[in-house]
């Protein structure tokens, strides 16, 4: 039968997506423009008056894609994960979001608006930053779904009351034999914690700081001086040093979040993420030192001892892994190489250690 079916769906879960995309795109976004207007009504300039025309017409772009985006999050969290039907609705979800995007900053007339206050934001670089955010929730829908197929496959025959036919099991490995070099294997991997992590790195140390030093750039490009030409081209250097040490910095994550806790994989990821860090707060803070000619003033500012504190302290991070490597690995190895429910180890470590005590002082009392 088609995953489309409406038997393997939860009601309570769709409406809950539903809802949850209805409060994002349709009321939060209209308070927001309310409260918004109410301010630019203050000012009384033409300039403010046809921003504040351009940000009252977002109402109906956001009501419309508000309302698709409700229908289509419904069916995204009524079917199951591992399900070719959450799959679909899930890509169709991240589509609809980016046209909504490139609307609201390319086709709704707000850089023009923008421009006339004032500063002059590349808005088509946003655009960019966003669809790229956007679409590694696309790649997460599709690695969602190969994590979590054939467990959908199981459900999916209970619920039909047909065999089920499980996949080809990978050979029991024997611990003994085990490598430290072997935990680099894909097999023991998760695409959306990989994916998941990606994400939110590349968000952190690529997307938000770039959308930063555009819009900073803008505003300094305002002032027509020799003095903002530099600091612009400072800021563009910045912008490209960041992007390069980001983004390698996000696919080291993926592997960081793809390999499970206890794995040397998982560590050797993870530190090559701290060294790469230290790198990305070095860049970010200019190297410790602003240096700027300001007409006949000369601004020198050294900070870099307090940097090289900050990077040292990132650097202990380091030393966590090492500790994550020790406290999970027999763990691991112990249930099969697969992923150490934190839960049940915490309370097995509790519980050894409470043998532990009981056991040292019945040796006393002996």
């Amino acid at each position: 039968m088609s995953d489309l079916s409406l038997r393997y769906g939860d009601l309570s879960k769709g409406f809950y997506g539903s809802a949850k995309a209805i409060a994002q795109f349709i009321i939060l976004p209209i308070v927001l423009i309310i409260v918004a207007s109410a301010l630019l009504e203050r000012d009384g300039s033409q300039s403010m008056q046809s921003l504040d025309q351009t940000i009252l017409g977002m109402r109906t772009v956001f009501i419309v894609f508000g309302a698709a985006l409700g229908i289509i999050s419904f069916f995204y969290r009524f079917y199951p994960s591992g399900s070719i039907s959450r799959l679909l609705f899930g890509e169709a979800r991240a589509g609809i979001v980016v046209g909504l995007g490139f609307i609201l900053l390319l086709d709704a007339g707000l850089h023009d608006a923008i421009k006339q206050i004032g500063p002059d934001v590349d808005l088509t670089s946003l655009f960019y930053l966003f669809a790229v955010l956007v679409g590694l929730g696309m790649i997460y829908c599709i690695g969602e779904w190969v994590d979590s197929r054939w467990a959908w496959r199981k459900r999916k025959a209970e619920i039909d009351g047909v065999p089920y036919v499980p996949r080809k099991k990978l050979e029991q490995e024997d611990p003994k034999e085990h490598r430290a070099l072997q935990d680099f294997r894909f097999r023991y991997g998760r695409l959306t914690k990989g994916i998941s992590m990606a994400r939110g790195a590349l968000l952190k140390y690529v997307l938000l700081p770039i959308a930063m030093l555009i819009v900073l750039k803008a505003v300094i490009s305002e002032f027509d001086t020799t003095v903002t030409d530099k600091l612009s081209g400072l800021l563009g250097t910045t912008m490209t040093l960041l992007l390069f040490v980001g983004i390698p910095i996000a696919v080291l994550s993926f592997f960081k979040g793809f390999y499970p806790k206890g794995s040397f994989s998982r560590m050797s990821f993870s530190i090559g993420i701290v060294a790469l860090l230290d790198l990305w707060i070095w860049f970010a803070t200019l190297q410790g030192r602003f240096q700027a000619d300001m007409g006949n003033v000369h601004v020198d500012i050294n900070y870099q001892p307090y940097v090289i504190l900050i990077i040292l302290g990132v650097s202990l991070w380091a030393i966590y892994y090492v500790v994550e490597l020790v406290s999970y690995r027999k763990d691991w190895i112990a249930q099969n190489f697969e992923p150490v429910d934190e839960r049940m180890a915490s309370e097995r470590r509790l519980r050894n250690k409470a043998l532990r005590k009981a056991r040292k002082d019945k040796e006393r009392t002996e």
